[in-house]
């Protein structure tokens, strides 16, 4: 496999990595031999990560020291007669040189980076050169597919994975000539092709759909578990009525009263029901009793009985319901 150093990015324990992918860490390179994300490169377990060299090949022994030495002394000589005058012995000195200090591993690193640098400028055309011509495996070719799958771009337009009403997008091919197969655990419901139907048993049905791409011996999957919307139920405009008609009761229009046979206090009257019906209000007394529900309770000289209707209505049909009630008198 052909690499660039400097394309390496540094290793980052919140990354996610695929196979075949090369990074850098403590001036080593790595390769990612399956996918993998807080695993840290040299220091997990094997079948991970494979070291593949150093940044600097030039690279220095852990263990090496560097240091500096006295050159010997020049014996002085007699500017008269020549010779060399020995002087007396005189207690050994101690090199005032420190040794050089050991360089620790950073500074290696730091070290190798600057040498790296430099010869990446100099070498900056024919690096460019070697980016362009370096071939992707097949591997890398899936797993950069599968990446740029997402359900934002496969929803079509449905909302979020668990409201699917219509179409999804499902694309068959990507680039450099990557084959991607969808499939279905209820194609009845989502096809592999994207179509959508709904159920209409009221029940939201979950539906496991999953990619592969592939390109010659190599595939990769993924997943996506979908949530396919059930059909309301549609009723008819008599069903609707009657249904609005078996729910209405005293319970939802007494208001402050507790029963039929005593009412002193306003009612509450709705005038839309459920099924986008309607509810018209008629009462003989309308004197004492208004349409909106108001008891002129000052008016109610004695015990009266009245009976109030409700006209439950949808588009041409309708169905009549009342309440026999009595008003107390003050």
């Amino acid at each position: 496999m052909e690499f660039l150093e400097e394309d390496a990015p540094v290793w980052n324990s919140g990354s996610v990595y695929f196979d075949d992918e090369v990074v850098r860490y403590q001036g080593k390179l790595y390769l990612a031999l399956k996918k993998t994300s807080a695993d840290m490169p040299g220091r997990c377990k094997s079948g991970i990560w494979k070291l593949l060299g150093y940044e600097d090949s030039q690279k220095e022994a852990d263990n090496e020291e560097f240091c500096y030495s006295e050159e010997p002394p020049v014996e002085p000589k007699n500017k008269e007669s020549g010779k060399s005058e020995v002087p007396e012995p005189t207690p050994a000195k101690v090199a005032t040189k420190p040794l050089a200090k050991k360089q620790t591993l950073k500074e290696r690193q730091d070290e190798g980076a600057t040498k790296s640098s430099k010869a990446e400028e100099q070498k900056a055309e024919p690096v460019a050169e070697q980016k362009m011509n370096t071939p992707a495996t097949d591997q890398h070719s899936v797993n950069e597919a599968l990446k740029e799958i997402e359900f934002k771009k496969i929803k079509g337009f449905n909302a979020d994975e668990q409201n699917i009403v219509s179409k999804l997008i499902l694309p068959q091919h990507a680039k450099e000539d990557v084959q991607l197969t969808w499939t279905s655990s209820n194609p009845e419901l989502i096809s592999a092709l994207g179509q959508v139907k709904r159920p209409d048993d009221c029940l939201d049905v979950a539906v496991n759909l999953s990619v592969t791409a592939s390109k010659n011996k190599m595939s990769a999957t993924r997943y996506f578990t979908l949530w396919v919307k059930a059909l309301e139920k549609r009723y008819s405009d008599k069903e609707c009525v009657d249904r609005v008609h078996d729910i209405l009761d005293f319970e939802q229009i007494k208001g402050g009263n507790t029963k039929t046979s005593a009412i002193t206090q306003d009612l509450v009257l709705p005038t839309q029901g459920l099924f986008d019906t309607q509810i018209l209000w008629a009462v003989k007394e309308q004197e004492l009793l208004e349409l909106s529900g108001r008891l002129k309770r000052d008016r109610v000289k004695k015990d009266t009985p009245v009976r109030l209707y409700a006209i439950i209505v949808k588009n041409d049909t309708q169905r009549l319901k009342y309440f026999d009630l009595t008003l107390l008198g003050q």
